[in-house]
This record gives C-alpha cells, sequence and structure tokens, in this order.
C-alpha cells in the first residue's frame, strides 16, 4: 500500500512538472570523474568544467555529446579548497575558490588563467595569477555548516569586474559583490541584493543580448532565474523571472552550473545527489517566454513550524502545492487552512500559484512531531 501510494504521488508529482515546470533536455549522465561538476564555461566551441571541493586543481573540457573527458588542463600554482564557478572575457578565464558552507574561509580567491595559455598549452599545465578577496561586512567567520551568508557559487565577468553572487543558506536570498579584474589583495563590499528564494549555484552572462541567467535549487526544486536588459547593477524587479525546471529521471535535481551554448540554447550540468547522477542537460531559452516576477507578492503562512494546522495567506484565486524535502508534489489545495497532521515531522517547500499557474511565493515549513 506504501509503494503504491509513493508511486502516485511521484507520478503526480512528474505530471504537474511537466505542465508548470521547463523540462531540461539530457545531454548525458557525466563520468564519475566529473560527477560534481561546479562551474561551465563554453569558450570557443569548447565545453569546460571544474569539479568542487578537494578535488584536482583542472579544468575539464567535455564532450558534448556524451560527456565524456577528452581533455584536462592543470593549473599548476592553485589549489582546490573549494572551486565553485568559472567565467571569461575577451582574454582571461576565472576560477572561483569562494565556496565557503561553513562562513569560515579566510583565503576567498579567483585564479585568472590567460585563454591564449590555455588554448595553446602543449603540456596542458599552466599558470594563474591570483585575486584575494575577503567580504566588508563578514565581522563573525564561527564554523557552522551550511549556516551562513557569505558562501558563494556563481559570478560573471561584466565590464572591468567580476560579479560574485552569495548563497545564502540563512534567508534563501541573494547578495552580489564586486572585485577588480587586478591581481591583488581585496575588500570587497556589497552592491546589491536580491530575493532569488533559493539557493544560487551558477551565473552565465551573455555580452551580446544583455542576457544573465543565474540557476540554483530550492531546495530541492531546481530552478532557473532570467535577467533581460542586463546592463549593470543594481538589479530592478521587473527584469527578475524566475522558473521552476525539472530534471529527466535518474539525473540529480541539484544543479550547479550554467552557461550560454548559443544565444537560443543553454548547458547546465548538475552533481551526484543522494535524488540522482551527476548530469549535463540543454535548456532552450526560448521555453522561458512568459516567466513571472518573483518579486511582485508576499505571501505568509503561520504557524511555522506547524504541528496541526496551516494558514496561508493567499487570494482566492491561488492556490497552495506542498512539496516535501525530496522534492515530491505531497498535496495540492484552493484551501486557506488546511491541516498538517497527515505529515511526518520534517522540512517541507509550499508554493503558491495563481492562476495562471505561476509562482507567486514559495515558503519553507517545519513540521514539528505533535
Amino acid at each position: 500500500m506504501l509503494f503504491r501510494l509513493f508511486l502516485m504521488l511521484s507520478i503526480l508529482y512528474r505530471y504537474q512538472c511537466q505542465i508548470y515546470a521547463q523540462d531540461l533536455s539530457l545531454v548525458a549522465l557525466l563520468p564519475t570523474s566529473i560527477n560534481e561538476s561546479s562551474g561551465l564555461i563554453h569558450l570557443n566551441g569548447k565545453l569546460i568544467t571544474h569539479l568542487d571541493s578537494d578535488n584536482p586543481n583542472a579544468l575539464f573540457e567535455i564532450d558534448t555529446t556524451d560527456g565524456t573527458i577528452i581533455r584536462t588542463v592543470y593549473i599548476t600554482n592553485a589549489s582546490n579548497i573549494d572551486w565553485e564557478d568559472i567565467c571569461y572575457d575577451d582574454d582571461f578565464i576565472y576560477i572561483g575558490d569562494f565556496g565557503n558552507n561553513s562562513g569560515s574561509r579566510t583565503n576567498l580567491r579567483i585564479y585568472k588563467v590567460a585563454i591564449l595559455d590555455y588554448l595553446t598549452s602543449t603540456n596542458d599545465s599552466i599558470l594563474a595569477d591570483t585575486l584575494s578577496y575577503s567580504y566588508s561586512n563578514q565581522v563573525d567567520f564561527t564554523s557552522g555548516s551550511n549556516n551562513t551568508n557569505f558562501d558563494a557559487e556563481a559570478m560573471i565577468s561584466f565590464g572591468d569586474s567580476l560579479y560574485i553572487f552569495s548563497k545564502n543558506w540563512l534567508n534563501n536570498t541573494c547578495d552580489i559583490y564586486a572585485l577588480s579584474k587586478n591581481p591583488g589583495n581585496s575588500s570587497i563590499a556589497k552592491i546589491d541584493s536580491f530575493n532569488s528564494e533559493g539557493l544560487i549555484t551558477g551565473a552565465s552572462y551573455l555580452n551580446s543580448s544583455n542576457e544573465l541567467f543565474l540557476c540554483g535549487y530550492g531546495p530541492p526544486i531546481p530552478f532557473v532565474i532570467q535577467i533581460n536588459n542586463f546592463t549593470g547593477f543594481p538589479l530592478s524587479a521587473n527584469q527578475i523571472n524566475h522558473q521552476m525546471v525539472q530534471v529527466p529521471t535518474g539525473s540529480s535535481v541539484q544543479i550547479e552550473a550554467i552557461t550560454h551554448k548559443d544565444s537560443e540554447t543553454l548547458y547546465i550540468s548538475s552533481e551526484t545527489s543522494l535524488l540522482g547522477s551527476s548530469a549535463l542537460f540543454t535548456l532552450q531559452k526560448s521555453s522561458l517566454v512568459g516567466l513571472h516576477d518573483i518579486q511582485k507578492s508576499i505571501r505568509t503562512l503561520y504557524p511555522n513550524p506547524s504541528t496541526s494546522i496551516l494558514h496561508v495567506d493567499k487570494h482566492i484565486d491561488e492556490y497552495i502545492e506542498l512539496y516535501n524535502a525530496g522534492g515530491q508534489l505531497i498535496s495540492s489545495t484552493f484551501k486557506s487552512s488546511f491541516s498538517t497532521t497527515f505529515l511526518d515531522p520534517g522540512f517541507y517547500q509550499v508554493l503558491i500559484r495563481d492562476s495562471k499557474h505561476h509562482i507567486i511565493s514559495r515558503k519553507s515549513l517545519i513540521i514539528k512531531d505533535q
């Protein structure tokens, strides 16, 4: 009986996602040697990725048909404490060693590699300059797993600066910091922030169309944010469009990296997790037409944590979807108050949608023992 119920919920979840989320197209499951693809760039027709914490200090070119590694280039004077994203400009590749899940790092840095060196190296070993930095608004370096707003996994090159997007574990928002491209040691200030309603894990900017894309997860629901007519910071609310995405069966929902394949298509990669294998996907930008502004409405739910009943501040034509920590749809209702006694203790995601099925708000919910 429990198995049949689980199967029904799984089918319902995938059915709902096919209606309301954009499907990622699977290119290939990635080999175990790059099971933690954490950054992507598409440079000179080459798709390049890297691994994250405590992995080789190397860039991997991967085949865009089957995901296999076709070249490995080592940065000989660099170490991989926690490489989390990669970007480039006309002359250089930038690798962000700024993963900081504990919030305690004092050696944040970005490696700067000449594109010409990368393309022409005869022994697949190159050198990098180092841009070291700290956050000017961080005063507490107490270590605590996934309990900080000074983690980062996304970066773009824009003009004469690099822009770092934080992964705010405490409030599911995103702060933006600017860093000079000149090697040295800098203290950088927050220049902007926005309500990402999730953890930002990757970024890609396309100069020819002034488009900025970000990716991340709820958690655990993966999403893509499209920022149109991007000309710099601060961002305006009407630029920001947010869309859930659905990964194919067997692929991990923990998407970590995004880059432009061309003017119409994005590459996205995920890393291996309990929910699936590391994979490479494509996403057609045309499928994201009509996205909504995630900041246009504020909704509340209470009590939170909940033990027996939940009240949701919503309009009469809006409905509620409740997802468990595994990303499965548990229930859907138009009611503004409903019992939670059927839920096991744990973490859940509450999505509020309007009559056009756009996400108005995403909230985290804790269910406690009765």
